[in-house]
């Protein structure tokens, strides 16, 4: 039993050994700037395996291009070890752009889309409510919330100039009375969708007033009875009129 055990015991140190390559140590070759997969059959030749970590974007270097690695080259270390790289993407980032029309000020879309990695954002003004985002565009056409754009995609930002648009539906009231010069005074003249103004006499400002004030007691009297009308059908019963 003792040498059985004692056995046992120089086995799994001998084992143990050989599974962890013990004492063996191997030589990280300099893969950057080595297409990654014949660096990847160099680093297998050895005895190591090689994972992407991360990607950058530089689109005057070719695709799969090693740009970092972890271990350096020139450090020894054990056979099956893992060799992580960062290599070159073979096209830019790509971005979902925010919902930024008629939702942000100018400024506050351009830091968004900065943030998120676009660097060619342009702003030009037109009509609509001033330094207010109206519209986005790349390559002539409008840009939406959810689109996915790559960043290096030209955006243009159409901002507001405070003025209003041709397309902008107006509502144009006639006033009631027109003020002109006469000879003897300044005078008011009822306005009947530009009727001659033989066929209407002349008012001064007092008897304007006067017709302004009659009419404003006539609305309001008309008001109260609608009122008072409203209240005998919801309620019942009978109401006294309301004093004017």
């Amino acid at each position: 039993m003792i040498l059985l055990f004692c056995g046992i015991v120089v086995g799994s140190y001998f084992s143990l050994g050989a599974y962890t390559h013990h004492g063996e140590k191997v030589v990280v070759p300099n893969v950057c700037k080595k297409i990654f997969k014949n660096a990847k059959n160099e680093l297998h030749k050895l005895g190591l395996e090689i994972q992407v970590s991360d990607t950058v974007y530089l689109k005057h270097l070719p695709a799969d291009l090693i740009m970092e690695q972890t271990p350096v080259g020139g450090k020894k270390v054990k056979p099956g070890r893992i060799i992580y790289v960062v290599i070159n993407a073979g096209h830019s980032p790509r971005r979902i752009v925010p919902d930024i029309v008629d939702n942000s000020s100018a400024r506050e879309a351009k830091a968004m889309l900065e943030a998120l990695g676009f660097h060619s954002v342009e702003i030009q003004y037109g009509p609509g409510e001033k330094d207010w985002v109206v519209d986005m565009i790349s390559n002539g056409k409008h840009v939406l919330a959810g689109d996915e754009l790559s960043v290096d995609a030209h955006l243009v930002l159409i901002v507001g100039d405070g003025t209003r648009d041709l397309g902008d539906s107006v509502t144009y009231t006639e006033p009631l009375y027109y003020y002109e010069e006469d000879d003897d005074a300044s005078v008011y003249r009822k306005n009947e969708s530009h009727a001659d103004d033989a066929d209407y006499p002349a008012y001064t400002q007092e008897e304007v007033e006067e017709e302004i004030e009659r009419n404003v007691d006539d609305e309001l009297e008309q008001l109260m009875k609608e009122k008072h009308q409203k209240n005998q059908s919801t309620e019942g019963g009978a109401i006294p009129e309301p004093v004017l």
